[in-house]
């Protein structure tokens, strides 16, 4: 656990309570009025919703929007939420004609968890999106990616006059386009099966040959790949 680990953590923990101690000296100081009590209630839930949101987001490393926005929804909902409170518990004390009932207040609460949580929702369904994305990306890039380790692989155990020619394979695919599509399915097919000859040819004119072969192939595939885009 990291230093910042530890601070999140005690935040998370430290302004529930504050704000639960707040709530409570204000409950033994005001009028215990229903709009009050419905309003303390209220507050430790937020305060409650805080501390757990934040302990969630601290325990997870990834999952961009949702988890991102987690705390910065999680403040935005406790200030409305409280402001929510002391307004009314200050109209309910201070305007005396005015009856307030309680039951516009657990509304009013209702109404504005309703809106982030709706708010939490959609991040949640960007971050299933964002996922889905990455996903497909990382599948894209595999060709270029097992290309790379098989054909370092194949250098290693190749005969010294020809560990060149391998290399020269290997910066061309090192500065490919990684990503792959659908129509490029045979080229990258053909490529494939001249590494896998390559890998068990021993003749060094043979090597050099297919090595060759593979350069143009493998700019052949960059070009298409430029013209899709």
């Amino acid at each position: 656990m990291n230093l910042n680990t530890k601070i999140n953590k005690v935040t998370a923990v430290a302004i529930p309570a504050v704000l639960a101690v707040l709530f409570t000296l204000l409950l033994f100081i005001l009028p215990r009025t229903p709009v009050l009590i419905t309003a303390y209630v209220a507050g430790l839930i937020g305060a409650a919703l805080f501390a757990a949101g934040n302990l969630y987001f601290i325990g997870v490393k990834k999952g961009y929007p949702w988890i991102a926005a987690i705390p910065i929804t999680l403040i935005r909902y406790i200030i409305t939420s409280t402001l929510l409170s002391a307004v009314f518990v200050l109209v309910d004390n201070v305007v005396e004609d005015l009856q307030i009932s309680a039951l516009w207040l657990i509304i009013a609460h209702i109404a504005v968890l309703a809106v982030f949580f709706v708010l939490l929702l959609l991040l949640h369904t960007g971050k299933e999106y964002i996922q889905e994305i990455e996903q497909k990306v990382a599948s894209e890039r595999q060709f270029i990616k097992e290309l790379n380790a098989e054909l370092a692989t194949i250098r290693l155990n190749a005969p010294a006059d020809t560990q060149k020619d391998i290399q020269n394979v290997i910066d061309t695919v090192r500065y490919s386009d990684p990503m792959s599509h659908e129509s490029l399915t045979e080229l990258e097919g053909e490529i494939q099966k001249n590494v896998i000859m390559l890998g068990r040819l021993t003749g060094s004119e043979q090597i050099r040959a297919i090595c060759g072969t593979l350069i143009v192939q493998i700019k052949d595939r960059n070009n298409r790949t430029r013209a899709l885009k």
